[in-house]
């Protein structure tokens, strides 16, 4: 049976249909910071930071929201949205959640028609902070070159409840599109180990997941923390700088081709 966030990502994925258009040249970008304006109406669909009513949040206080770390409140000039990019197959996806009572935290990746590609189950963190999860390393769970995803995080409050809104739960979403390999953007960083490469390629995913590797394995390292917090706020996220990466190693995985149709 398809779970409650199952459901969610078809539901919202075929609702935001869009139109994909042509990449624009490669400009040259302030080290540590993510430059969109290299991306011509690529055409991202709305996104929001969070949904439900409720929630099942602990007191906090700290101002800091359930908040998937994707450039989501980023648009260019022509008021579109940015589209996250990457030239990975299995990439790594974080976001920001609060201490919270939640029962479980599911995570689940679909194509924007709503086909479900990949989803799991992660274990509730004790303390607030940046969770990530990384696609199996399985062929079946690859993105396909050129084509779009939906990826939503969900905290589910009461797992035995039959109406999860009843409750509070609440969800994050975003959107990811695995560049074509013979495309000149990814060729411009196909050999690169820079993030800055990436960052100012407007590549987002490859970028976000080196800085915050370098940031998760040397906390106690100031220059590191200062790059990481200069490209989170350059997509209005540096209140997130500063929160300690948790646990989430996935405590169950569903394959897709056991979820009811």
């Amino acid at each position: 049976m398809k779970t409650y966030l199952a459901k969610t990502l078809a539901v919202l994925a075929v609702s935001t249909a869009a139109t994909v258009t042509a990449l624009g040249g490669i400009k040259s970008a302030i080290a540590g910071t993510f430059d969109p304006n290299n991306l011509q109406d690529f055409g991202a669909p709305e996104t929001t930071a969070g949904g439900g009513t409720r929630g099942c949040f602990a007191p906090s206080s700290t101002n800091k929201s359930f908040t998937p770390l994707t450039p989501h409140n980023l648009k260019l000039a022509s008021n579109r949205e940015v589209m996250p990019l990457t030239v990975q197959s299995h990439p790594e996806f974080f976001w920001y959640v609060p201490e919270t009572t939640a029962e479980k935290v599911e995570f689940a990746l679909g194509t924007e028609n709503g086909d479900i590609v990949y989803q799991a189950e992660l274990a509730v963190p004790e303390t607030a902070g940046i969770m990530s999860v990384s696609l199996p390393r399985e062929e079946q769970y690859a993105l396909q070159e050129g084509t779009r995803y939906y990826w939503v995080v969900s905290l589910i409050c009461d797992s035995s409840a039959t109406d999860y809104s009843a409750t509070g739960h609440v969800f994050v979403e975003g959107w990811i599109q695995r560049l074509e390999a013979d495309s000149d953007l990814a060729q411009k960083v196909a050999r690169s180990q820079d993030p800055n490469d990436f960052a100012s390629a407007g590549i987002w995913q490859e970028a976000l997941a080196y800085l915050a590797r370098q940031r998760r394995d040397n906390p106690e390292d100031s220059t590191i923390a200062g790059e990481w917090k200069e490209f989170l706020e350059s997509v209005e996220l540096g209140q997130f700088a500063d929160v300690e990466f948790v646990s989430s190693q996935p405590s169950a995985r569903v394959a897709s081709d056991s979820l009811a149709q």
